[in-house]
């Protein structure tokens, strides 16, 4: 037998029902028995820093006041009420371990815990979410449960609420401390166990009354007891709880409270007589409001920790609002919360409720709306997870590493989903989209898979609730913005290794070998190693091309442990070397050239100073790189190569566009814009247009003279590749929305008017203007994700300038 306990930790009176004894906690009692909490709980910090809670916290002397000493001090006694009737989304770590203390001084050997929760509003998935997350350590099984249904269990266990009352419905008022929380709820039979009833539940419950709350009552009422008393008014003693007791029936007029005074000292504080009127006002009840439903009520059951005779006026004035009134005693949602764990254990529904409707943007016959993934306006039974339909409507579309998804929860609650991946499909994948919610247990588990994607099926993506916040916009506000289809976005070139440079054939040196020897004499001479390492050819089987060192940084598979550590040893020299050129100067830029043919793998200390030295020439000033000849042509290739990260990336490309286009600046453009991953995010709008303006008028310049090198490549890719801002911006570079889209559209016209009027002199002249067309598609939200790779296939035999 599994040891259930079923909590109410309310703040003001906390309650714990089990069925069980500690002492033989595997014979399952025949009555529940109730650990009262005590009024007013609190938890007390000891000395080693831990709180403790729970009634044995009630009569510790911890904050009590200066009359205790140090042990006096008012931060180590903290109230719960007022954390849990906040429900703040900050709880700090302090609410969450005194709310852990309280727990686990009222569950004391518990496997199972079924704490009662507040059915309003603001107690939502995200309240949920805190409230289980407080637990994710602990071993034993936490479960959430409304207090109207854990109510309505025990009216239906003390035949309060009779089993045969098929279809009728039920209202409960709770007092909490911020007023008096409302829930209707119906009786329903499972259609699966014919003999079994359950409460039904719709949707939240609301707070009345607020000026009945506990708190605002526990004031009246302490204002009676201080006029009673002026001593406390003088606040030179600790806090008298006299009170909450009185109103709860805890103590009775007459009776005596020992308070301490600040100096030490003892005083008595006599309890008063407190009337009906200094509880409730005639205000407190306004005739003119009416909180019932339409439906016709059969029973109204009242839940509130107050006194008998201040519970039956509540009670009294209520029913005028609320009809056939009765009142169950407070430990009914800890009894109902038991109860609920005890038919969960037998696989019976506890309550059967409505899940929250969610529902994706998704396009249905060219026209966006938000379909639901719930697929079900039943309710469900509360004991099982739901598990829906997997979702397929869905492709992620080649070339785009992010899928964006608009998710609706509830009528009106929005947020916007962006899942990321690094790999890209290189074709329209179908993916789906799956819902696994239980019944008022935090958020739904939302995940994306693919069946015919292995990036995917290997590692679902789910969805955290927590990191997203609504987005201020309305459903339909968000289905407008989607009428609108988001354009393509180019795939970035990722050009892999080959095994061969390494090894060797009949066409290619081996740099094997090379590096073997260089090991063998004890000296790396990067003179030698570059122009290896600078190498490229087409994969004979695939037509890919392929490198020495993918544009990644990647090795070729099958490179033995042994070589990769030759090239650390001669790369860590060629570091070196330039790390130390402030006092020795570098007598040629074969360091450099062989640390950015490797790509990536370049040191990020060397990525920097290759920065500083293009940011140095800039602006005319010295830097040891610059000292070798040619190094401005080396440093701004190199650049264009080997830097990574936004915030380098980003002044790169600052520097690059603040430069006359020439045949290394389109190099290191096309190298970084079209190639590196990161390059979207380093990219800004005002970057955006100054490259338009370089790239373009590069391209009519080199139409102009007839020159379809490497440099008219790498403007075309320079171009083209802008488009991949949109992994950022999804609607960059249009036309009609973007004034740089327009330039770009004129240079490009102005392109493919001087390619057709020198048709006969251009070679592979009918690629070359299918290339430019291409790119005008892409002002229109068209074109080919390709077109990177295409570009890169235009020029293999004619190159220029390359370092």
């Amino acid at each position: 037998m599994r040891r259930v306990s079923g909590l109410d930790v309310n703040g003001w009176r906390d309650i714990a029902a089990r069925d069980w004894d500690i002492e033989e906690p595997d014979v399952q009692l025949e009555a529940a028995r109730i650990v009262d909490g005590g009024l007013g709980a609190v938890a007390v910090k000891q000395n080693s820093g831990d709180w403790i809670g729970g009634p044995q916290a009630l009569l510790a002397p911890h904050g009590r006041g200066q009359g205790w000493g140090e042990i006096g001090s008012q931060e180590r006694r903290l109230s719960l009420a007022p954390m849990l009737d906040d429900l703040r989304s900050d709880n700090t770590l302090t609410v969450n371990e005194i709310y852990v203390a309280t727990v686990n001084a009222l569950a004391r050997g518990t496997d199972e815990v079924i704490l009662s929760v507040p059915d309003v509003p603001n107690f939502d998935e995200a309240a949920q979410f805190r409230t289980l997350s407080i637990f994710h350590r602990d071993r034993r099984q936490f479960r959430l449960l409304w207090r109207p249904v854990a109510a309505f269990l025990h009216a239906l266990d003390c035949h309060a609420i009779p089993p045969n009352a098929d279809g009728a419905l039920f209202c409960f008022l709770i007092h909490s401390g911020t007023g008096i929380e409302v829930q209707t709820l119906r009786l329903r039979r499972d259609s699966e166990h014919s003999d079994h009833v359950a409460p039904e539940r719709d949707g939240y419950g609301f707070r009345i009354l607020r000026n009945l709350g506990l708190k605002q009552l526990t004031d009246r009422a302490h204002a009676c007891v201080t006029e009673a008393n002026p001593i406390l008014a003088e606040a030179s003693c600790e806090r008298s709880a006299l009170a909450l007791k009185l109103m709860c029936g805890d103590r009775k007029a007459g009776d005596i409270e020992i308070l301490r005074l600040n100096n030490g000292n003892w005083i008595e504080i006599i309890a008063p007589e407190i009337a009906e009127s200094d509880i409730f006002s005639n205000t407190d009840f306004a005739k003119d409001l009416d909180f019932a439903t339409s439906e016709t009520i059969t029973a109204t059951f009242l839940l509130t920790p107050l006194a008998a005779r201040f519970a039956s006026i509540l009670s009294r004035r209520l029913q005028a609002f609320f009809p056939n009134m009765t009142t169950l005693d407070w430990d009914a949602t800890a009894r109902g919360s038991l109860r609920a764990g005890r038919l969960i254990e037998r696989g019976l529904p506890h309550y059967f409720d409505r899940l929250t409707p969610i529902s994706l943007a998704v396009m249905k016959k060219d026209e966006p709306q938000f379909d639901d993934l719930i697929g079900s306006n039943a309710t469900l039974p509360a004991n099982r997870e739901y598990v829906s339909p997997p979702y397929r409507d869905l492709k992620w579309i080649a070339g785009k590493h992010d899928i964006e998804f608009y998710v609706l929860k509830g009528d009106d609650e929005i947020r916007f989903w962006s899942v990321h991946l690094d790999e890209a499909p290189k074709s329209d994948v179908a993916v789906e989209l799956r819902i696994r919610q239980t019944p008022g247990q935090s958020w739904a588990k939302l995940s994306l898979t693919s069946p015919e994607w292995e990036p995917l099926q290997r590692a679902p993506i789910f969805l955290d609730w927590t990191t997203l916040d609504p987005i201020d916009a309305s459903p339909e506000e968000v289905l407008q913005k989607l009428r609108t289809p988001p354009p393509t976005i180019p795939i970035r070139i990722v050009e892999p290794p080959s095994i061969e440079f390494w090894t060797g054939s009949d066409r290619l040196k081996g740099i094997n070998s090379v590096l073997a020897q260089m090991h063998r004499t004890a000296g790396y001479n990067p003179a030698v190693l570059a122009p290896l390492l600078s190498r490229t050819l087409r994969d004979p089987s695939t037509l890919v091309l392929v490198r020495p060192v993918g544009t990644d940084g990647v090795l070729p598979n099958g490179l033995s442990e042994q070589v990769q550590t030759y090239l650390s040893a001669a790369l860590e020299q060629c570091a070196e070397q330039i790390v130390d050129a402030s006092r020795r100067p570098l007598s040629d830029n074969g360091p450099l050239r062989c640390l950015t043919w490797t790509f990536t793998r370049c040191p990020e200390s060397i990525q920097d100073m290759i920065v500083e030295a293009l940011e140095a020439d800039l602006n005319q000033r010295q830097h040891p790189l610059l000292a070798p000849r040619s190094a401005r042509k080396v440093l701004i290739q190199g650049a264009g190569r080997a830097v990574t990260s936004v915030p380098r990336l980003r002044r790169v490309l600052q520097s690059l566009a603040s430069r006359a286009a020439n045949v290394d600046t389109m190099n290191a453009f096309a190298m970084i814009i079209a190639r590196r991953q990161e390059a979207p995010r380093a990219l800004t709008a005002a970057l955006v247009d100054q490259i338009v303006g370089l790239a373009s008028n590069e391209l009519i310049y080199l139409t102009e003279k007839l020159s379809f090198q490497t440099r008219f490549k790498n403007a075309l890719s320079a171009t083209a590749g802008l488009f991949r801002y949109r992994e950022v911006e999804p609607f960059a570079l249009l036309a009609g929305r973007d004034a740089a889209a327009q330039t770009l559209r004129d240079n490009l016209e102005k392109a493919q008017t001087i390619l057709k009027r020198h048709r006969s002199r251009v070679p592979r002249f009918d690629e070359k203007l299918g290339l430019i067309s291409s790119i005008r598609e892409f002002l229109d939200g068209a074109g080919d994700p390709a077109i990177l790779v295409r570009i890169e296939d235009l020029a293999d035999n004619e190159t220029d300038g390359e370092d």
